[in-house]
């Protein structure tokens, strides 16, 4: 059977042919406009090359157009080029507009073949390209329309994709700027007609068309958008919708609310997010084994509507998660529990432990969860430590507990303790490490000795030593600095095995920390006995004379002995 028996054609002209040959719309199972600034910025350079090479085609990649309605066709892939175009030929317009006889005739030329044309029936301008629900509106007010038109004084707050579109517009205002800036005024009109003529005919996209009936979703799937394969979250998308069938208006609103909640966050946690939700559901998950995931498990309107409602329900308490020590989603937790949440999604920045965290937040009594939350975080601390289980283990370790969870195998802190017994270190292994551990994150070495200066005052719950977020109130200071070598007459490489050891790190208020900067220890004496933190004072108790790798390691293992009594299984 040939493409053509199935009704699918291949062409090869200009992106600007193809904008304006054909009227577009972006299928409501399609992302909104997701290019920042590095993407757009990337094209344009790459354009400008092209440009200058008036004999050569630049090559931008492969469309696909689907669909039977002959008046419009939805755009499969490309819509992100596709736009980013528009909005180029959209500031060419801009600029030419208010220039003489010629400029404002080109600019209305430009706007009726590449931007809007007005419809008699709907009497109004219709979009040659129809961006998705979320930014058409924006797409139409504020680029496609004329520089002088009332909708561009629109306000109102803007979703991160509307965001996006005014930055691509902003950057396209200025590469404009660049190409005639050097010119004299009577050539720079001609050298923007020259770039239209170059996106029409120059900057080449494979253009491939089939009939709607053509599973869309296998071509997407395997198609490039400037060179990088479709993303996971198109792909799912994709497959939801199209197994959503009935139901796409339903959810489509439903997905937009769980993208907007998790982008408002992140604009770049929407895969992982998913993720971290599906291993909640069904244990642990490669990305790269997501899509299928969902094709073994989500067939049918019903379980395809009702995955992504479950979705965007469950996106509020992923973000709640990461923003733990304000969102409101944890207030019955408590302070203290809402701060060792912060402490491993927002000090240690852990991300394998989320689903668990995500199934205990969804399932666990308000006791149980309190419990199990401090239990994760002596875990997250002896792994960080101790090391050895490399991020495939864990998450798959965690993975398996987050479906017990939501499968109801375990209902209690105690439970996971009891699963995790043998995998997470024990105390021994846990203080051994701790007395050789060198500390590259300064996160990391303040958290630490705070936890360590409230369990040697004797205060509750030492685990919580950085939940009030107080980096800019404390500074951590290094005994033996790493100019040793020429302040202290220290060799290099005893220097550089030493100077990040917890043992050789102490707090200090600020203006204290300044105030002996590089000096040698005896200097430093004074201060660190003067300090207001217990376990600084404790630095000047090791000598008075000398500070060096022998008084590194005493002071280590003394901290080190602290550390099963703060991090506890």
């Amino acid at each position: 059977m040939s493409f053509a028996d199935l009704g699918i054609s291949f062409d090869a002209y200009g992106i600007g042919t193809a904008i304006l040959r054909h009227k577009l719309r972006v299928p409501e199972n399609q992302r909104a406009y997701a290019w920042r600034k590095e993407h757009v910025l990337q094209l344009f350079e790459d354009l400008t090359a092209a440009f200058r090479k008036p004999k050569s085609p630049y090559f931008l990649g492969t469309i696909v157009l689907t669909g039977n309605d002959a008046d419009r066709l939805d755009v499969t892939d490309g819509q992100q080029r596709l736009a980013t175009v528009s909005i180029l030929i959209a500031a060419i317009r801009d600029y030419l507009y208010p220039r003489g006889e010629q400029g404002i005739k080109t600019a209305q030329k430009y706007t009726s073949d590449y931007l809007l044309q007005y419809d008699e029936f709907e009497n109004e301008d219709v979009p040659k390209f129809i961006l998705g629900i979320d930014d058409n509106d924006f797409f139409v007010q504020q680029i496609l329309s004329l520089p002088d038109s009332p909708l561009r004084k629109s306000g109102g707050k803007l979703a991160k994709s509307n965001e996006r579109l005014a930055e691509a517009q902003n950057i396209a205002k200025e590469h404009v700027g660049k190409i005639i800036s050097a010119l004299p005024e009577k050539d720079r009109i001609g050298v923007l007609l020259d770039w239209i003529s170059f996106l029409q005919s120059r900057v080449v996209v494979i253009v491939i068309t089939a009939p709607e009936d053509v599973d869309a979703y296998k071509m997407f799937e395997t198609l490039n958008d400037r060179g990088l394969k479709a993303s996971q979250i198109d792909i799912l998308k994709n497959y939801l919708f199209s197994e959503a069938k009935g139901k796409k208006k339903e959810i489509q609103p439903r997905w937009s609310a769980m993208v907007s909640k998790i982008e408002d966050y992140d604009d770049d946690l929407l895969l992982d997010y998913v993720r971290h939700f599906w291993i909640s559901k069904k244990g642990h998950t490669k990305a790269s084994d997501l899509a299928d995931g969902f094709k073994k498990n989500i067939t049918g309107e019903k379980q395809a509507a009702d995955i992504v409602a479950e979705l965007e329900n469950t996106a509020s308490d992923y973000v709640a998660l990461l923003q733990a020590l304000d969102h409101p989603g944890l207030a019955a937790l408590g302070a203290d529990t809402r701060a060792a949440i912060y402490t491993i999604t927002g000090l240690f920045g852990i991300e394998q432990i989320r689903p668990l965290m995500l199934a205990v937040l969804k399932n666990f009594s308000t006791t149980e969860a309190r419990l199990a939350y401090v239990k994760f975080v002596s875990w997250s601390v002896r792994y960080l430590v101790v090391g050895g289980a490399g991020g495939g283990t864990l998450e798959k370790n965690y993975g398996e507990l987050a479906f017990a969870v939501t499968g109801g195998s375990f209902q209690t802190a105690k439970q996971l303790a009891d699963k995790m017994n043998g995998v997470v270190p024990n105390d021994i292994e846990f203080q051994r490490a701790f007395e050789t551990n060198t500390v590259s994150k300064s996160v990391l070495a303040r958290y630490y000795l705070r936890s360590m200066e409230k369990i040697t005052n004797g205060e509750d719950h030492p685990y919580l030593g950085e939940f009030e977020r107080a980096e800019s109130k404390i500074n951590l200071e290094h005994i033996m600095p790493e100019t040793a070598s020429q302040a202290w007459g220290v060799p290099q490489e005893l220097v550089d095995a030493n100077y990040k050891r917890l043992g050789n790190l102490c707090l200090l208020i600020p203006k204290a920390n300044v105030k002996i900067g590089n000096s040698k220890y005896p200097e430093k004496v004074p201060i660190y006995k003067d300090s207001t933190f217990t376990t600084t004072q404790q630095v000047a108790d090791y000598s008075i004379k000398e500070w060096g790798v022998e008084q590194i390691d005493k002071r280590q293992s003394a901290l080190a002995k602290l550390a099963p009594k703060i991090w506890k299984l």
